[in-house]
């Protein structure tokens, strides 16, 4: 079997696992290519670090923060409700929320 197809299997495992369990996803799948790149594909960790986008990982563990303590101060709430106030209920107008503004 090809490397590829097993990354795929493993990928809709984790799908599996992360939708029926409480488990982050985002973590099952670092795990998950840690075992299949050192496991299966053979590569040694110092090419896994060469290959792995740092600092894409940085921003975006940054930006999942940072909506965290937004979700969690109710800030979205209050977004959404002013919103809603602004197109007088109309679910059906919010699209265009970002053109009005």
């Amino acid at each position: 079997m090809s490397l590829e197809i097993i990354a795929i299997i493993v990928l809709l495992i984790i799908f599996v696992v992360g939708a029926s369990l409480p488990i982050n996803i985002g973590v099952l799948g670092l795990v998950a290519a840690y075992i299949v790149g050192t496991q299966i594909s053979g590569l040694s960790m110092d090419e896994i670090y060469s290959i792995f986008p740092a600092e894409l990982f940085i921003i975006m563990a940054g930006i999942t923060y940072l909506f965290t303590i937004i979700q969690k101060s109710g800030v979205i709430d209050l977004i959404a409700d002013s919103g809603l106030r602004l197109v007088k209920g109309k679910v059906s107008l919010t699209p265009w929320l970002t053109c009005s503004c």
